[in-house]
């Protein structure tokens, strides 16, 4: 029995002793790790209060950015390849410009058109339309037109003007227009400033040195016009003495008017004379061509053409006109004129 306790007891100490050794390493340890945490922890916060802390100032100067610069830095860093591979493609690196655009209106004139009026003008917002009342002006390019009353669509790109009358209806002021170096007086424009077509009615123009009188003339370009009702007269008045009166016609300003048949006119009295197509030279300056005729008429010989003939330049200093004369009695007349002219500078020393 007592060589069985002194056995059993030699182990059990022995056990007791080593586990109460390894707890206190444990223990040890621990308390070792704990010190060394806490001493990190009293290093750390010990710095940062022994620092003290600057906050740097901003002024609205730090703020701004200066984009070329900005785009430049980027460009920089992206070629010199100083960012990797994986920012050079990123979308937030890539400036984006700012860009904006102006609608235009399809109603919209090419130029402006400039329009005043001493009575009123009248604006309708919502039709695009402006009326001008009493002696009414507008322009647009070179052309200008006056009248007593314009009316203005903006919409249709369309100038209306009228003529002004009185309570009995009788034309007392005329509408008229102006593109370069054209004049039309007329009793009525409609014109389209996109196409530069119009329709007039009553017009009387002045195309070299003859007088064009139309009931209703269409213009399709700047320098072309078919009319109806045409007559061509060299008298300045609005109801002219003489003249030849033809259907239908066409003219080009300043080069040439056609016509179908035609035939003179005296005091509106039409004479029995018909061609079957008139010819009408419109230059201005010394050119070949007919001479248009005048009418007369006296006791002895009646009524009669005057002065129809054909005028022929033969060179820089002389010309040749052949002219004659038919009246109503049977009698008529011919007669050449020539003209040799050079003008000659005398300096007197």
């Amino acid at each position: 029995m007592y060589k069985f306790k002194k056995i059993f007891f030699v182990p059990v100490l022995t056990a007791i002793t080593i586990i109460a050794v390894s707890g206190n390493i444990n223990t040890i340890d621990t308390f070792y790790k704990d010190s060394l945490q806490n001493k990190k922890n009293i290093n750390i916060n010990s710095a940062v209060d022994t620092v003290p802390k600057r906050t740097p100032k901003i002024t609205s100067d730090t703020l701004k950015k200066d984009t070329a610069d900005t785009a430049f830095l980027i460009d920089t860093l992206i070629k010199g390849a100083i960012l990797p591979d994986s920012l050079k493609n990123d979308s937030l690196l890539k400036l984006k410009s700012d860009t904006f655009s102006i609608k235009i209106s399809k109603d919209t004139f090419d130029a402006p058109v400039n329009y005043e009026a001493s009575d009123s003008v009248v604006g309708l917002l919502q039709e695009k339309i402006i009326k001008l009342y009493g002696k009414a002006k507008a322009e647009y390019q070179d052309v200008s037109i006056n009248a007593p009353t314009i009316e203005l669509d903006q919409a249709k790109n369309i100038l209306k003007a009228a003529p002004g009358r009185d309570s009995l209806g009788d034309l007392t002021e005329y509408a008229e227009m102006k593109q370069g170096q054209e004049t039309y007086k007329t009793e009525g424009i409609e014109y389209n400033f996109k196409t530069q077509q119009g329709l007039t009615k009553g017009a009387i123009t002045t195309q070299g040195e003859m007088y064009v009188h139309t009931e209703i003339a269409k213009k399709i370009d700047a320098n072309t016009m078919y009319a109806k009702g045409t007559f061509f007269t060299t008298c300045n008045l609005d109801e002219p003495h003489f003249g030849f009166r033809a259907r239908k016609s066409k003219i080009v300003n300043n080069k040439i008017a056609v016509t179908g048949s035609v035939r003179p006119e005296f005091d509106s009295v039409p004479i029995p004379i018909y061609l079957p197509f008139g010819y009408f030279p419109l230059y201005q300056g010394r050119r070949s061509g007919l001479l248009p005729p005048t009418f007369e008429t006296n006791d002895q010989e009646g009524l009669g053409l005057a002065g129809i003939g054909y005028y022929k330049i033969l060179g820089p200093h002389m010309d040749l006109q052949l002219r004659g004369d038919i009246y109503s009695m049977g009698s008529w007349k011919v007669y050449l004129n020539s003209k040799y002219l050079k003008i000659i500078n005398i300096v007197v020393a």
